[in-house]
């Protein structure tokens, strides 16, 4: 709109350019992103400005691609303009700029459908286009998909370039590694990420595993729901290769989600046929059925929990009733006698991923509800273990969380040295509605 006041045509059409693109990149759904390119598209159109033009078709071919919306997963015509008609019109018009964006992200879509071969050789078209991307952020998800496809095709590539891959994606992340430092927000997931591919393939175990959650967390933190679901199906992966279907299911789950949240309908279909078998044992649990580490063994205060999955079902169902507040106090009041627990809250989980607490136990027995606080500005829980939760859909039962390996440095339990925490997810259809959050900081191995 600045642009248009000052006459600037032009530039008004590079920004609306710039503005799908980024809505594109920052994981956006899907059809919010297509809905948004459409009037913009006929703005660019007005001003007969091919670069433009061909930049937002370029995102939207991709977009008709994901959604199950062109012909097959190898088909990116749209509009009855096939792809290489696309592709000679951006050479005549000296759309190079539009012809690298297009070829990254169509990359990204083939490493997406595990096509790591075409992968590479649309990201090599890219590169021949590099200089009219200077300086964008295109450049970083080149850089990011041409290390992550370069390791996924390095256990069935030659000793040759074996080496030659690991060179460039050394090279690759010696630049990544200076753009984390400068916006860790929109780099270090991605830095992460391809530590934790390395990491896999030359076996060392605990770093791989670490540098996955470490990934999958920031993706989550800073909502990149696209790049979260891929960190997850890498993780997967990596538990899966390793025999260790049960240890898979939680990143499985998380990456299921993420990729219907994006509205990436080709991935979802995709995704479900390559592993049927294990999203199976994924059907929404009750609380009857928590997935917990074999060695543990619920209390039997801890057990009682089990009767409140049709009273936490009930309270979301009726979350507009007057009766709420009621129904809220009394369900924390049941919680906390039958899990012997000392303080505790319950959280709903909205349809964007949002987590509000809802109803608060505190230590001194006073009960709150209908708070609707973020998770981000609540001081009296270990967010670390309940975005933990959120992501796996699995249980977390800690017997000691000042001495917990993977959580004894979130911030609160460093603060107040708390003990014993339980965390549970409640599902329905798969999807995470509400997570249940109680401590006993009196004493460890509380809930077992």
């Amino acid at each position: 709109e600045a642009c248009l006041a000052c006459g600037e045509i032009e530039y008004a059409g590079y920004t609306a350019v710039h503005k799908i693109t980024t809505l594109f990149y920052q994981g956006i759904p899907l059809a919010k992103v297509q809905q948004e390119a459409l009037p913009l598209l006929q703005f660019v159109q007005s001003t007969r400005s091919p670069l433009t033009i061909d930049t937002i078709q370029a995102v939207q071919r991709v977009i008709a691609n994901l959604r199950d919306d062109t012909q097959n997963e190898w088909s990116f015509d749209i509009d009855g303009v096939n792809e290489t008609k696309f592709e000679e019109d951006c050479q005549q018009t000296n759309s190079f700029y539009a012809l690298c964006i297009y070829h990254i992200q169509k990359a990204s879509v083939f490493y997406l459908y595990n096509h790591f071969e075409e992968a590479l050789s649309t990201l090599a078209m890219a590169k021949e286009n590099f200089a009219y991307i200077s300086g964008h952020y295109a450049k970083s998800i080149f850089n990011w998909y041409d290390s992550l496809t370069r390791l996924a095709l390095y256990p069935t590539a030659s000793n040759e370039n074996q080496l030659a891959y690991l060179q460039q994606v050394t090279q690759n992340q010696q630049q990544m590694q200076k753009w984390q430092a400068s916006c860790p927000e929109n780099f270090a997931h991605k830095y992460l990420l391809v530590e934790a591919e390395l990491a896999r393939i030359q076996e060392n175990c605990a770093q791989a595993e670490a540098y996955y959650d470490q990934a999958i967390e920031l993706t989550g933190q800073h909502g990149f729901i696209q790049e979260q679901a891929l960190a997850a199906e890498l993780a997967a992966k990596y538990w899966l290769a390793r025999g260790k279907s049960l240890g898979s299911q939680g990143y499985l789950n998380a990456a299921f989600n993420g990729y219907k949240q994006w509205g990436a309908k080709r991935k979802l279909m995709q995704f479900k046929a390559q592993y049927a078998d294990l999203l199976k044992d994924l059907a929404p649990p009750g609380l009857s059925q928590l997935a917990i580490n074999q060695e543990t063994t619920l209390s039997s205060n801890t057990l009682k929990l089990l009767d409140l999955s049709s009273i936490l079902k009930a309270s979301h169902t009726i979350s507009s009733e007057i009766e709420l507040p009621k129904l809220l106090c009394g369900m924390m009041q049941i919680i906390i006698e039958n899990a012997g627990a000392q303080q505790g809250a319950v959280l709903f989980v909205e349809a964007d991923g949002t987590i509000l607490v809802q109803a608060e136990y505190a230590s001194d027995g006073t009960i709150t509800t209908l708070q609707k606080i973020p998770l981000v500005e609540w001081a009296n829980g270990a967010q670390g273990v309940i975005q933990h939760v959120k992501r796996t859909h699995q249980s977390v039962v800690i017997d000691d969380a000042t001495t917990h390996e993977q959580f004894k440095m979130d911030a609160y339990i460093s603060r107040t040295q708390a003990k014993s925490i339980l965390c549970v997810p409640l599902l329905k259809h798969a999807e995470l509605k509400a997570i249940l959050y109680v401590e006993n900081n009196l004493m460890t191995h509380a809930f077992t």
